[in-house]
């Protein structure tokens, strides 16, 4: 017989066993915070991270904590989520509107205090106080009354991270984790679109992340990877149901990529990285291109949000594992096919047009850039007259040449027709002229948001987002470098939405302004004090706001392939007139281009074509 006897653990060693199993990286515990604070009906949630100090804040607007559930928070299988009667967890699991499976372990916050030192600061809706705990160890350090915060909400700081786990240090630095952790904030934002996110690297002063909140979860993609995987029509969007109440809906796009990182399944908000019915929608969509062989290292882009009752289902509980089960899983497969059946009927063709050309996402850089779909620039200064230009020599009197002059002309130019949709054909007694429908309308736009934004800028009322605590710049280096400029200009950015106070040689930040949905971030802050001190002056609108104004006038713009009738085009010409700079797209590209002059077809001072048959002619052809 051994001599070796079974001896209980102590608690502080078998908590940190069970947190350092719980908890393998930064991105878990981040995970479970922000879910905390998306159960609290927060709008606004702000991540701010430094890997140089091992330190992590997350701040939301929610509803905050009461004082009585202070005391309890942060204690062993303390949860507000289960009430302890087996009836009432029975009638909570059949709520489709319940929280059940969010923060319902009442372990989370313990743990983490065993991996660092939490701190929580928290002021509930219903109480004027603000409370503050600090926890380490599983220990209470201190709780009391803290000054009185300006809103509603809560504040978690975890610092000191895994230093009691110096082993998890050494071998995996917490930086390292940088990939996964962008990874799962990804999907919580994908999915938790009405809510305002901010991601900030404090020891870099970057942003990662600046999404104000929108209306759907395809917008929130927009505002992740761009909008230009769905400006052609290359996606689907759709929602079925059965009797039984699951629901289906969300939106994929009609090509295959080479990344398995875009394949979103989420049952009632909870994304699911392992299923069954990940590897049955893979089938189904490999199914759409024929030969599965083919494409096997192909994969499908899709957003499926199922919701369905939780008794239905069953998932795991662990950070790392997201794994599901459903006890209905044929009827939730056979809504998958009647989604996916009218393309399998109807749009194979076009699924494997799709696939030739296809490329992995990218993830979209906080700089804010927009695309069009006019000529390329190459193509449009390498054109040439399409006609008469190899048999006539036009002569230096035929150059084009845009004056003050033509342009008070183009209100009067006839349209005399549109080519496939895209091109306009314009014309008066001396020139016939090409103009790019969608070019002519974006610089259309363009000057009516510029109008827009002055008018906002003036009145001081462009739309801010307050900051949930202020930032300190006063020590990054890039402020030093324009600490002259903040002072001498701090009027005129507080007029632009950033509202900054210097006080005794400190340099804080309150807000960040927002135009169209976009949250202007502290990088472009920089950008935008770095124009200033080129110029040496103020600009009307700087240019990180006249990119956004510039991608604005482009996605609501005329596209090519829209239909426009011959008064409709004659009507953009006028407004086309009124513009400053009517010769050029938002983008700087020519808008228009002449097609041939009339002085090619004058002989012995006759012209040899009549203008107003050949204008009659070409207003009766069917283009």
């Amino acid at each position: 017989m051994s001599d070796l006897k079974i001896k209980k653990l102590k608690l502080k060693d078998s908590s940190l066993i069970l947190a350092t199993s719980t908890f393998q990286n930064i991105s878990q515990i981040i995970e479970e915070i922000v879910k905390n604070a998306i159960d609290a009906n927060s709008t606004k949630i702000t991540i701010i991270i430094n890997y140089e100090q091992n330190t992590f804040i997350i701040i939301d607007n929610g509803e905050g904590i009461a004082k009585q559930d202070f005391e309890q928070i942060g204690k062993f299988s303390y949860t507000s989520r289960i009430n302890q009667q087996p009836q009432e967890v029975s009638k909570m699991k059949t709520q489709e509107n319940t929280h059940f499976k969010y923060g319902s372990k009442g372990q989370s916050l313990t743990l983490i205090s065993y991996l660092g030192t939490l701190e929580i600061i928290s002021r509930s809706v219903y109480s004027q106080n603000t409370y503050r705990k600090v926890m380490k160890k599983g220990k209470v350090l201190s709780f009391d009354l803290k000054a009185k915060y300006q809103q509603p909400g809560t504040k978690i700081k975890i610092s000191n991270l895994f230093k009691n786990y110096p082993i998890r240090l050494k071998t995996k630095p917490i930086h390292k984790d940088k990939t996964k952790f962008e990874d799962n904030l990804r999907e919580l934002f994908l999915i938790n679109c009405q809510i305002t996110f901010l991601v900030l690297e404090e020891h870099n002063n970057k942003y990662l992340y600046s999404l104000a909140a929108t209306d759907n979860s395809k917008n929130r993609f927009c505002q992740m990877y761009g909008e230009k995987y769905f400006n052609s029509g290359n996606y689907y969007q759709f929602e079925e149901s059965n009797k039984k109440g699951d629901k289906i809906y969300g939106f994929f796009i009609k090509n295959l990529i080479n990344e398995t990182n875009f394949q979103y399944l989420y049952v009632n908000k909870l994304y699911i990285q392992k299923s069954r019915l990940k590897k049955i929608i893979k089938e189904n969509f490999q199914s759409l291109f024929g030969e599965k062989r083919q494409y096997k290292k192909k994969y499908p882009f899709y957003f499926f949000h199922i919701t369905t009752q939780y008794y239905e289902i069953d998932h795991n509980f662990q950070s790392n594992k997201k794994w599901v089960e459903f006890a209905n899983q044929d009827q939730i497969i056979l809504l998958i096919k009647q989604i996916l059946s009218p393309f399998q009927k109807n749009q194979n063709r076009s699924f494997q047009k799709n696939i030739k050309n296809t490329t992995p996402f990218q993830k979209v850089e906080p700089s804010i850039s927009s695309t069009t779909s006019e000529f390329p620039k190459v193509f449009i200064d390498q054109q040439k007259y399409i006609s008469l230009p190899n048999k006539i020599n036009l002569g230096n009197k035929n150059t084009f040449h845009i004056t003050p002059d033509f342009c008070l002309e183009l209100s009067k130019l006839k349209v005399v027709g549109i080519v496939d949709k895209k091109i306009i054909l314009a014309a008066n007694n001396q020139q016939i002229f090409a103009f790019d429908q969608h070019a002519v309308h974006e610089r259309i736009n363009l000057e009516q948001l510029k109008v827009v934004f002055l008018q906002l800028k003036n009145t001081n009322k462009i739309e801010i987002y307050r900051l949930p605590t202020e930032i300190n710049i006063t020590k990054c280096q890039q402020t030093k470098k324009y600490k002259q400029t903040i002072i001498h200009y701090q009027k005129k950015l507080f007029s632009i939405g950033f509202e900054i106070i210097i006080k005794e040689n400190v340099i804080k930040l309150l807000t960040l302004p927002i135009l169209f949905g976009k949250i202007i971030n502290l990088e472009q802050f920089y950008l935008i004090l770095n124009e200033v001190q080129l110029l040496k002056t103020f600009p009307q609108i700087p240019t990180e706001f006249l990119h956004i104004l510039k991608m604005k006038s482009c996605k609501k713009s005329i596209k090519f392939g829209d239909s426009l009738s011959i008064f409709q085009s004659k009507q953009l010409l006028n407004q086309l007139s009124n513009c400053k700079f009517p010769y050029i797209c938002a983008h700087g590209r020519p808008l228009l281009t002449p097609l041939f002059s009339f002085h090619a077809l004058v002989k012995n001072d006759q012209l040899l074509l009549n203008i107003d048959k050949f204008l009659s002619f070409c207003k009766n052809k069917k283009y």
